[in-house]
């Protein structure tokens, strides 16, 4: 079986653990092939990052309100997704033992 089918099998039996953190990994794969491409056909037009995250500015909120969501699925490089989601497995472990999949998620979109 190919790496392809190994995931797709992963996110259709996966706990919704295992879904948060593939479709994380998917998200910052996407986002970097988006990065190399803009940077190959010198495209900077858009700045990907900062329409995604959260802005700091709450006024900013109000014109970019997908961010509220976007912005936990965005990670700055290798090491700090790497780190995030092993922190996210361990601890999602734990956390699965005393409560359901759904506080997972329910947790994970309010964090």
């Amino acid at each position: 079986m190919d790496i392809w089918q190994n995931i797709k099998y992963q996110f259709s039996t996966g706990n919704m653990l295992m879904k948060i953190i593939l479709i994380n990994i998917f998200v910052f794969v996407v986002a970097g092939l988006l990065k190399v491409v803009c940077y190959l056909f010198q495209l900077s037009a858009l700045d990907w990052e900062v329409v995604l995250s959260l802005p700091s500015d709450w006024t900013l909120l109000f014109v970019r309100p997908w961010t509220v969501f976007t912005y936990m699925f965005l990670h700055d490089g290798v090491w700090h997704i790497l780190f995030n989601m092993l922190m996210l497995y361990w601890f999602g472990q734990i956390f699965l033992l005393r409560f359901s999949e759904r506080h997972l998620l329910w947790l994970y979109l309010q964090g």
